[in-house]
C-alpha cells in the first residue's frame, strides 16, 4: 500500500491510516463468526452436510 499511495516509508501508511484498522478488524471478526455459524448451520449431529 505504501509504494501505492506513494509513501517513502512504511511507517508513513500506518501512521496515516492506522485510525481505521479497529473498526476493520471488528467487521473481520464479525463476517468470520458469520460464516462458521453459517457453516456449522448446514451440518448435522453427525457431522452429515445438510
Amino acid at each position: 500500500m505504501s509504494e501505492r499511495f506513494g509513501h517513502a516509508e512504511v511507517g508513513i501508511t500506518l501512521n496515516t491510516y492506522s485510525h481505521v484498522l479497529p473498526n476493520m478488524q471488528k467487521r473481520l471478526a464479525d463476517n468470520f463468526e458469520n460464516s462458521i455459524q453459517i457453516e456449522n448451520s448446514s451440518i448435522d449431529k453427525k457431522g452429515k452436510i445438510l
